[in-house]
């Protein structure tokens, strides 16, 4: 089979473990994109014309990233391997000439044709060994295909979080300036002192000082997300659809959340494949200390013109190397292997525990926030506003309040992010991929838009 198609092959081995649609995208010896599917860049160019949802923003990444592409081009590595595991062993000619030295004697001419006999015993076990490496690399493919949606949908969210906290921030400016100019107006008709103006000038000035540092995240995480979706050049011109939404009301299914993350787990699937090689591996090794190693073929020689045949061996005695250390190591390797795997499994348990802790957690807080912190900010600041006009507040006490309503606004987007990132790395652990506490992720569209 063409490397293109065993790339195609393990590129749809990946959409079935992984839920993502991933395509290969082969280059030739000079590392130039080799256009087998036109259609591609044109689906960008389309998706890019309109603006992006989460998922469209993963499509792209996933035709684009370039690790991704290195992760499919791995497997022909792997391929590879299992085809020279699956091939028998080369004939071994070994020609001898003795000739005369008088006219007694003549010239004498002997050949061998030999073939490793031990290795063909083993080759079944050499071929085993090397298809499970080539499934362990498959699965570590799907998981690549994860990461690039992890990455993504991570900085989607934080992309997202910049934008509203940017509009919060452009309502704040707004109604500064408004109130901005209406003392303005009082202080020229001699109804406030100056203290007030200046009070409201350093709410306004200090409101756009807080606009400028949301625009500057708005370009940083933007930025981030371009580079995760691989894109450059004019394609980094997009808008997104999508806004960072209050808490889902259908929360993500909490039952039994340990025992599936490790039923799909793809990094735990791709080691139980690498442990199989290691015991393959380890099998071939015994075999070779056991038997000797055997040489079997054909003899033939001519002698004064006259040829002869016979069987041909070779036999190594092992008197000392039994393969001992071949087989030892194997068994620390697996070993080693083995804990490692263990150490996934219960790192796994715990992060998925403690992902869903912090999630639940998120969620009580983001609604806190929106159902009492918010209102109770949004009505200090009208009370103070309102005894401000009737003189039994002073200036001072209207821009704290709304200075800590504005705070509140910020704690609030932060607050949704949070809840957002948390909720995303819980179900991306359910997919079967891995993610850090720290990290944000999103989800499959299974799961709604994040």
């Amino acid at each position: 089979m063409p490397m293109t198609s065993l790339m195609r092959e393990s590129s749809s081995v990946a959409r079935e473990r992984s839920g993502y649609e991933a395509s290969y995208r082969p280059i030739d010896r000079d590392g130039a994109d080799v256009d087998d599917e036109p259609d591609t860049d044109a689906t960008i160019r389309r998706l890019l014309a309109d603006p992006l949802s989460p998922n469209d923003a993963v499509r792209i990444a996933l035709a684009r990233d370039p690790n991704l592409q290195a992760s499919f081009e791995q497997l022909g590595v792997a391929r590879a391997d299992l085809l020279s595991a699956s091939l028998p062993p080369n004939l071994e000619f070994d020609l001898e000439a003795r000739l005369g030295r008088n006219d007694q004697s003549g010239d004498e001419l002997e050949a061998h044709v030999v073939i490793d006999v031990t290795d063909i015993v083993t080759l079944p076990l050499r071929r085993a060994a090397a298809r499970a490496e080539v499934e362990a690399t498959q699965v570590d493919a799907a998981e690549a295909v994860l990461m690039v949606a992890f990455n993504v949908r991570s900085a989607f969210v934080n992309h997202l979080a910049a934008i509203r906290l940017r509009a919060s921030m452009e309502d704040v400016v707004r109604s500064t300036r408004a109130a901005l100019e209406l003392t303005i107006a009082l202080f020229e008709a001699g109804n406030v002192p100056r203290v007030d103006l200046v009070s409201q000038q350093a709410m306004y000035e200090e409101s756009r000082l807080w606009l400028a540092e949301a625009e500057v995240e708005v370009l940083d995480t933007k930025e981030r997300l371009v580079q995760t979706m691989g894109l450059f050049g004019n394609d980094i011109t997009f808008d997104v659809v999508a806004r960072l939404d209050d808490p889902a009301e259908n929360e993500v299914d909490m039952d039994a959340l340990e025992s599936r993350a490790i039923e799909r787990n793809l990094h735990l699937s791709a080691e139980q494949f690498r442990l199989e090689a290691i015991a393959r591996r380890r099998g071939v090794a015994r075999i070779d200390g056991l038997l000797p190693s055997l040489r079997a073929g054909v003899s033939m020689s001519v002698a004064d013109q006259q040829p002869a045949y016979g069987p041909a061996a070779s036999v190594s005695i092992p008197l000392w190397n039994h393969g001992q250390g071949a087989v030892r190591r194997l068994d620390a390797e697996l070993r080693v292997e083995l804990r490692r795997f263990e150490a996934e499994a219960i790192a796994l348990r715990s992060t998925v525990r403690r992902a869903r802790i912090r999630l639940l957690s998120a969620r009580e807080r983001v609604l806190f926030m929106r159902d009492t912190v918010l209102p109770l900010r949004a009505q200090v600041v009208s009370e103070s506003a309102r005894q401000y006009n009737a003189m039994q507040a002073s200036p001072f006490q209207v821009l704290e309040a709304r200075r800590a309503e504005v705070e509140a606004m910020r704690s609030y987007v932060h607050l949704l992010r949070e809840y957002w990132s948390a909720r995303v790395v819980l179900v991306h652990l359910l997919a079967g991929g891995r993610a850090h506490l720290d990290d944000t992720v999103g989800t499959n569209s299974e799961e709604g838009d994040f």
